[in-house]
């Protein structure tokens, strides 16, 4: 925190850094209105599916079932506050979401190491032009 004597002793002109700080807070702030909650649910779930993709990209096969290594997948820090606005829909919250994504992805690598539908699945969901059939394609149900 920097006083107003601070900036003149440092020969900034204050006047000015709080006419820039204004008219940038401006900016910023008719940007935002803007901005539906359609937006921001849009931009949370992209990024919580990237979050979810980059563990799958990472993740590797369990050596045994025991119930620590499955703790050890679920257990992890995940900012659940920060996605928490999805518990107000659907079934289930984003912290079962969490876990039960988790756990997909190690159990796909374990059964298999080349796997690669659920990683695809994930990546098509990122796509900007989502659309139910391409997914239905990637998991293999368009096949015959």
């Amino acid at each position: 925190n920097v006083t107003k004597q601070e900036l003149v002793n440092a020969n900034v002109d204050y006047e000015y850094e709080v006419e820039c700080l204004k008219a940038f807070l401006n900016a910023i702030s008719s940007e935002l209105q803007n901005v539906t909650l359609s937006d921001v649910n849009t931009m949370l779930t992209k990024e919580f599916l990237q979050t979810m993709k980059e563990f799958w990209d990472n993740c590797s096969p369990i050596e045994r079932n025991t119930f620590d290594n499955i703790k050890n997948i679920v257990n992890v820090d995940f900012n659940a506050e920060y996605f928490s606005s999805f518990n107000q829909y659907g079934e289930y919250d984003i912290d079962f979401v969490f876990a039960l994504i988790r756990l997909l992805s190690v159990q796909e690598k374990t059964n298999r190491e080349d796997a690669h539908l659920f990683g695809e699945i994930l990546e098509q969901l990122l796509e900007d032009e989502l659309d139910i059939f391409s997914i239905m394609s990637k998991a293999g149900l368009g096949r015959r």
